[in-house]
C-alpha cells in the first residue's frame, strides 16, 4: 500500500474513537470516598442512681479530616441481655454486625461543631426508665452527622441495679491534725463498695476517677495528703463492686471544707525537775508534731491553790530549762506546754513532783 492511501486510514481510526469518545461509552464513573465520622475515644459508662451515663472524647471530623456537617448527634446503642454470660458474649469480634443490628439506638443531645475539627469530651445521661431491657447492658457509642455515621466504640456490658442503689444516710468529714477523718453509715445492703471523691478547689476534678475506693462495712478512712490552706469538696457513693464496671448511687457531697491549723500539737512527755545548786533544771520528751515551735515552761510554788507563772520559753528543737529565779527552802513543781508555728498550744505536760533547790556549797560548809 502507498503512503498516500496509510495516512487516511490513521486518520478514520482516530475518528472512530473520537466517536465513541462522544457517545459517553467511557466505563462506570468512580464513586466519591465517604465521609465517615471518627469514633467516639475514651468512652466511659456508668450507672449512677436512675441514670446510665456516658463519658466520651469526640473529634469533630470525619476520617479525612474534614469537619463534620451539623447536626452532629451522639447516638447510644443499647442491647439487653438477662444474664452476665449472654452480655459477656457480644465482646465477640464477629458479633459486630449481629450487634448493629439489634442493638436499640437511642439519640443523645447534638453537639455544636463549632468553628472546626476539635476534640470535645461530653457528659451525657439516659433515664434508667427510657431503656426497658433487665439484667445487663451492652452499650456502646458512635457519631453522626448529615453525610453518614461512625463505627461504634467497643462494647461496654453493665449490670444494671433495679431499683437504684439507695444512697448514703450520713457521710461526716472531720479534720484533724493529720488529715481529714472520713465516716459514712446507711446505704444499699446490695453495695460492696464505697467509692470516695475528692476535690480540691481551684483544681480541675475528675468524678470519674475516684480517689479511694473502701469496703463498705469498714464505715471509715482518713485522708492524710492533704496540706493546710485547701479547701476539699468530698463526695462518696455506694457501688455493686469495688472494681469492674461502675454501677453505683448517687453521691452524698460534703464541703467546701477548709482544712486550717487550728489544732494542738500532742503534749509533751516525761516531764522531770532535778534539783541543783541554787536552781532546778526541768527536762522533758518533746511533742512529736511536725510544726512545733517552742515549749512554754510554767512554775507554781509551795501549794497546790498557787497560780502557775511562765518562767521560760525554749525553743526547738531543746528540751531542757534551768531555772535559777528560785528560792532556798522553797517548794516548785513545773509543767511543761507545747506550741506550734500557728500559736496552738497543746494541753500542760506535768506537773513535776515537788523540787527544793540544792543549798549552794558555802550554806553547807560549818561554821
Amino acid at each position: 500500500m502507498s503512503r498516500a492511501l496509510r495516512v487516511p486510514a490513521a486518520a478514520g481510526i482516530v475518528l472512530l474513537l473520537a466517536g465513541l469518545a462522544a457517545c459517553g461509552h467511557k466505563g462506570a464513573p468512580i464513586p466519591p470516598r465517604p465521609r465517615i465520622p471518627e469514633s467516639p475515644r475514651e468512652v466511659r459508662v456508668r450507672q449512677r442512681g436512675e441514670r446510665i451515663e456516658f463519658r466520651a472524647r469526640y473529634v469533630l471530623r470525619d476520617l479525612r479530616g474534614h469537619p463534620l456537617r451539623p447536626p452532629v448527634v451522639p447516638v447510644a446503642l443499647v442491647l439487653g441481655e438477662p444474664s452476665p454470660e449472654l452480655a459477656a458474649g457480644w465482646s465477640a469480634g464477629f458479633r459486630d454486625r449481629e450487634f448493629l443490628r439489634r442493638a436499640r439506638e437511642v439519640e443523645l443531645p447534638a453537639l455544636d461543631p463549632g468553628q472546626g475539627a476539635e476534640d470535645v469530651v461530653r457528659l451525657d445521661a439516659l433515664e434508667l426508665d427510657r431503656l426497658e431491657a433487665d439484667g445487663h447492658l451492652v452499650v456502646s457509642l458512635a457519631l453522626r452527622d448529615r453525610r453518614g455515621r461512625s463505627a461504634p466504640s467497643p462494647r461496654t456490658v453493665l449490670p444494671v441495679a433495679r431499683p437504684p442503689l439507695a444512697p448514703l444516710e450520713r457521710l461526716d468529714v472531720v479534720p484533724r491534725e493529720r488529715g481529714v477523718a472520713l465516716s459514712w453509715a446507711g446505704g444499699d445492703d446490695r453495695a460492696a463498695a464505697v467509692r470516695i471523691y475528692r476535690r480540691i478547689e481551684g483544681e480541675a476534678g475528675d468524678d470519674w476517677r475516684p480517689w479511694r475506693v473502701v469496703p463498705r462495712e469498714e464505715g471509715q478512712t482518713v485522708d492524710e495528703g492533704v496540706r493546710y490552706g485547701q479547701s476539699l469538696v468530698y463526695a462518696a457513693t455506694v457501688a455493686l463492686s469495688a472494681e469492674g464496671p461502675v454501677v453505683e448511687s448517687v453521691p452524698r457531697v460534703v464541703g467546701p471544707l477548709a482544712y486550717e491549723d487550728r489544732f494542738a500539737p500532742d503534749p509533751a512527755r516525761d516531764v522531770v525537775a532535778v534539783a541543783v545548786e541554787s536552781g532546778i533544771n526541768v527536762l522533758w520528751v518533746p511533742s512529736r508534731a511536725d510544726d512545733l515551735e517552742l515549749a512554754i515552761v510554767e512554775r507554781q510554788e509551795r501549794e497546790d491553790s498557787a497560780p502557775w507563772h511562765e518562767v521560760g520559753r525554749v525553743r526547738m528543737p531543746d528540751a531542757f530549762f534551768s531555772d535559777r529565779s528560785v528560792r532556798g527552802e522553797v517548794r516548785y513543781r513545773y509543767r511543761v506546754i507545747s506550741v506550734d508555728r500557728r500559736g496552738n498550744r497543746a494541753d500542760p505536760a506535768g506537773p513535776t513532783d515537788w523540787t527544793t533547790p540544792r543549798p549552794t556549797r558555802d550554806a553547807e560548809a560549818p561554821r
